[in-house]
């Protein structure tokens, strides 16, 4: 995926584009010098809001652009602390962190990835599953 900044303008602003292989521009970005702006992706390993908004923790190791709130760090650790076992509590202090990301524009989403399945109807307990493969061990065709 290749893009174009040269159409960007901006009063003021000096775009210096650096393409770089994903090996060496996550350890740049892991040392959390050099760069003002860093266009990456990020997918989920499991279905659960904590997997993307962790990212923005203080002291979390993939929180690239050295992101910290100490609001954004409350709401977070209520959600696995006080609010863990009642969901919509969680749930509510997800959307308060998300916001305050927002707010302070920790991060610009871009782009959201999708995917859709055609299955046929013959086959039977066939699963999609979280990370978009699908899930065949216990599939079976009917006639």
């Amino acid at each position: 995926m290749n893009f174009n900044f040269s159409v960007l303008t901006l009063k003021g602003a000096q775009v210096k584009e650096s393409t770089l292989p994903k090996k060496n521009a996550i350890t740049k970005m892991s040392s959390h010098t050099g760069f003002d702006m860093a266009l990456t992706g990020w997918s989920p390993d499991f279905l659960d809001l904590m997997d993307i908004l962790q990212l923005e923790q203080t002291g979390n190791p993939y929180n690239f652009g050295s992101f910290s709130n100490q609001t954004f760090d409350n709401y977070m650790k209520a959600a696995i602390t006080k609010d863990a076992t009642n969901s919509q509590a969680r749930y509510e202090d997800y959307v308060k962190a998300e916001k305050v990301l927002m707010k302070q524009q920790a991060v610009s989403v871009i782009d959201q990835g999708a995917s859709t399945y055609l299955h046929n109807p013959k086959v039977k307990s066939a699963a999609t599953t979280t990370d978009g493969g699908t899930y065949l061990k216990k599939a079976y065709v009917v006639k």
